[in-house]
């Protein structure tokens, strides 16, 4: 598992967050040019991100650029107005 976050402050939160889990490693990076190897990921998790993004078709290629063929991307963004609103046909919720 590889975490990236543009946060040097972010990146040391997860490393000691995740003293238990010897195989995560964790990069300082951009989202748009991760530096990564190519085809090399079965499931990519964008977290508190999208709304960053000034270019997303940038960061879509990236995604594509970084997934397995057959690979997932989960894109989870959460605004506090986002929270209020109720689900309907274009706004889902999500529950577990």
């Amino acid at each position: 598992m590889t975490g990236l976050d543009f946060s040097e402050n972010m990146i040391v939160s997860a490393q000691e967050n995740s003293k238990e889990y010897p195989a995560a490693s964790f990069v300082i990076g951009n989202a748009l040019d991760t530096k990564l190897p190519d085809s090399q990921y079965d499931i990519i998790l964008e977290r508190a991100l999208v709304h960053y993004i000034s270019n997303l078709q940038a960061c879509i290629n990236e995604v594509f650029r970084l997934l397995k063929p057959g690979g997932t991307c989960i894109i989870h963004d959460r605004t506090p107005e986002d929270c209020l609103l109720e689900g309907s046909p274009t706004f889902k919720r999500v529950s577990f």
